[in-house]
């Protein structure tokens, strides 16, 4: 996965129960998130500033595993 941007205090506040399908048939969630600082940070150190009401659209990555630790965990033989 590709990091472009980094949003330091980023905290989801809402995730439906439901998804969404989008025009070109993918599966997502609309969430809502509040964020402690208006600015995105870029990989180079680079900012921008963000604007209310403006959309973005992102990934919440919420583990990091290795292919082997996935095969491991689906297998019963780590948690």
């Amino acid at each position: 996965m590709n990091t472009l941007a980094v949003i330091p205090g980023f905290n989801v506040s809402i995730v439906p129960p439901d998804v969404t399908v989008t025009q070109t048939g993918q599966v997502a969630f609309i969430v809502e998130a509040t964020i402690d600082s208006p600015f995105l940070y870029t990989k180079h150190g680079q900012s921008a500033k963000l604007l209310p009401g403006i959309t973005a659209e992102g990934r919440i990555v919420t583990d990091r595993s290795t292919v082997m630790q996935m095969v491991l965990r689906k297998l019963d033989f780590i948690n």
